[in-house]
């Protein structure tokens, strides 16, 4: 059976991506929660007979200097996303920002700010995937969606 990566960056300006046979990409700035769970559902319909397909979802938390409104915003739709790829059911494997960057090669020393990094990672996303439109929203989800077909096949 194929396998179907769904690379999932939990932000609120994040997004969901699809690598393999089925390509789909959703970002999630631009959907309400209820449309966000109607596409999941929709794609596991999709891919159930013929294709294997595995969720990538960031694990994320908070620290102490993270903004506590900001911070529960993404918290939320964290476990918004988390609620939906198990009530779906996507199969779904949580993943650190650390392992999955580190895995693709990605290491940034420590002064490098958080836009630096998402360009980066666009750049990066945009070489693996030339005929994909890569956006700095949908960047991370590419990656994520290619750490999981590279380590958990």
């Amino acid at each position: 059976m194929e396998h179907i990566f769904l690379g999932v960056d939990p932000g609120g300006k994040g997004a969901a991506v699809t690598v393999g046979p089925v390509t789909n990409t959703f970002q999630f700035s631009k959907m309400t929660d209820h449309e966000i769970a109607n596409e999941f559902k929709a794609l596991a319909e999709e891919t159930d007979t013929f294709y294997e397909l595995t969720a990538i979802l960031e694990k994320i938390w908070l620290r102490p200097t993270d903004g506590r409104g900001s911070g529960g915003k993404l918290m939320a739709h964290y476990g918004m996303l988390k609620g939906i790829l198990l009530t779906v059911p996507i199969r779904t494997i949580e993943v650190a920002p650390v392992t999955w960057t580190r895995k693709l090669g990605r290491t940034d020393p420590k002064d490098t700010s958080s836009p630096a990094k998402k360009r980066l990672n666009k750049q990066l996303a945009q070489m693996l995937y030339p005929d994909r439109k890569v956006v700095l929203e949908t960047a991370d989800a590419f990656l994520l969606a290619e750490y999981g077909r590279r380590f958990h096949q």
